[in-house]
């Protein structure tokens, strides 16, 4: 068994120009094509869905600080699936699916932002974890991300739309 991330964020969704991130961590096998389909799932073992911590500047920050909280809350239950279950995990590390290119960018050096003192401080630890191999961020559309449902409002027709594809028969 693998562990998966899915990770969202939804900028200024909240009172005070606050935004919220959400986090999808599910069980599968071992998957090598992410850009082309998507891992069968074996059931959601934790969702997250918090607020973010301080006022962010743009959505592709508040996307940065999702991956950045989800990452630290998938580095445990790894280790876990290593050395307690022995579930060996991928040479590369966790998959981190993100749905914003811009902030898979920043993170991996592909895009060099101005003026990000903030992101310099606070987001080299994600970089550190990538170079270590404990996790592997990949970029999919939106629509295949499992995490964005936790982040956004909907109407109560969505929700009755939505909700089975989430629950195991």
């Amino acid at each position: 068994m693998v562990l998966h991330v899915d990770t969202d964020a939804a900028y200024l969704v909240l009172p005070g120009a606050r935004s919220r991130y959400a986090g999808y961590f599910y069980l599968s096998e071992n998957f090598k094509n992410y850009h082309t389909s998507t891992p069968k799932m074996n059931g959601a073992i934790l969702i997250t869905c918090k607020d973010l911590q301080g006022v962010v500047c743009s959505a592709a920050e508040a996307e940065t600080g999702g991956i950045f909280n989800n990452v630290q809350s998938s580095i445990p239950i790894a280790r876990i699936l290593i050395h307690v279950l022995k579930h060996p995990q991928p040479e590369l590390g966790t998959p981190i699916v993100t749905d914003n290119v811009t902030s898979k960018g920043i993170i991996t050096k592909l895009i060099k932002p101005r003026k990000s003192k903030t992101w310099d401080m606070r987001y080299h630890w994600i970089e550190d974890r990538i170079k270590k191999q404990e996790i592997q961020l990949i970029w999919k559309p939106g629509k295949y991300n499992r995490a964005d449902y936790f982040t956004k409002h909907h109407p109560p027709t969505y929700h009755k739309i939505i909700r089975p594809k989430y629950l195991l028969n």
